[in-house]
């Protein structure tokens, strides 16, 4: 497996914008097992499990976790929080019986993938029933703001849309769309100078959402086993 760009081990200021953002779907993603599993035990596999927010978060609200990243830094960090195992290939399944947890979680890993289908495919395997999936949203108004091509992140091997997601995980996978979560919608230009007054909050990350799901920064979605 290409071992994914990963952005710093640690963000010089939690509060600084990217950080938030990084941390909003994480906690959209938390809410939604809280609401899935409605305070029923459950246990969560974190698929590229990064730095361990979303392991930390998980563990807060009472839920097992284990979480597995291709990076040894990763899995150093994310230990901190919960079980975690560095993997290298597909091979990781073998770790784990079949149907071994309750929801399998991967957020802003599959566009790092060369296969990201014979990753979902191994995932599946690893589920009772639940999968919660989120990847960058390339349709939004910002990200097609600009009059030129552009690079995107450059460890990004894969890119969707919201209609060529749902495509992808249940044409080509085998799942079934739940239900959408939206994280938080850019607002263009001054997305900067709404969070150093204090209002980014409320609009990209409580009223856009409502408004504009489609614009979601992220593309997460709740799946189910067909």
């Amino acid at each position: 497996m290409k071992s994914p760009v990963h952005l710093p081990y640690a963000f010089e200021d939690p509060a600084e914008r990217g950080a938030a953002g990084e941390q909003r779907w994480k906690v959209v993603t938390v809410e939604l097992c809280k609401e899935l599993f409605d305070g029923q035990p459950a246990k969560i596999l974190d698929f590229g499990s990064g730095r361990g927010e979303l392991l930390q978060l998980l563990s807060a609200n009472h839920f097992t976790c284990i979480g597995l990243d291709a990076d040894p830094k990763c899995v150093e960090l994310s230990s901190r929080f919960s079980e975690s195992h560095l993997i290298k290939d597909l091979s990781f399944v073998n770790k784990f019986p079949a149907g071994s947890f309750d929801l399998v979680v991967a957020l802003h890993v599959l566009e790092h993938l060369q296969n990201p289908g014979e990753y979902v495919n191994a995932l599946k395997s690893l589920t009772r029933r639940y999968l919660i999936f989120g990847v960058p949203n390339l349709a939004t108004i910002t990200g097609m703001q600009f009059c030129r091509v552009k690079y995107v992140n450059e460890g990004h091997l894969q890119g969707w849309d919201f209609n060529h997601f749902k495509t992808f995980t249940e044409l080509n996978c085998g799942l079934r769309l739940v239900k959408w979560v939206p994280d938080f919608v850019v607002v263009p230009k001054i997305s900067q100078l709404l969070h150093r007054i204090g209002l980014r909050s409320f609009l990209e990350e409580r009223l856009l959402p409502r408004l504009l799901p489609y614009q979601s920064n992220s593309i997460i979605g709740l799946f189910e086993k067909v």
